[in-house]
């Protein structure tokens, strides 16, 4: 199941580099949901679906995420404390950029 895992987050990657919506989709090996899917999209019998995704161009984009600038989150040789930040700190913070 590993080498799937990382099969699906290159294809993520991949999909994503090129603009496309990529989502993987939980609980598709289940009891429930295989033999479902196997009906609704024709797949035989002895074949198991084990993961599934759905990838496709996107009707809106997400806004650009935040990201922290290199030297507040990089240590050079040694643990700088001074860029430690507290829980509330960090609470603080995401309320902040999730109100932006």
């Amino acid at each position: 199941n590993s080498s799937l895992a990382s099969a699906i987050l290159s294809m993520h990657l991949a999909a994503t580099t090129l603009g496309l919506a990529f989502q993987w989709v939980s609980a598709t090996a289940g009891s429930f949901m295989e033999p479902q899917l196997k009906n609704m999209l024709c797949i035989p019998e002895p074949l198991r679906i084990y993961y599934m995704v759905v990838v496709g161009y996107p009707l809106t984009f997400p806004r650009p995420k935040y990201l922290r600038k290199l030297e507040d989150i990089v240590h050079w040789e040694k643990y700088d404390k001074a860029k430690l930040r507290s829980d509330e700190q960090i609470k603080r913070f995401i309320i902040k950029l999730r109100r932006t």
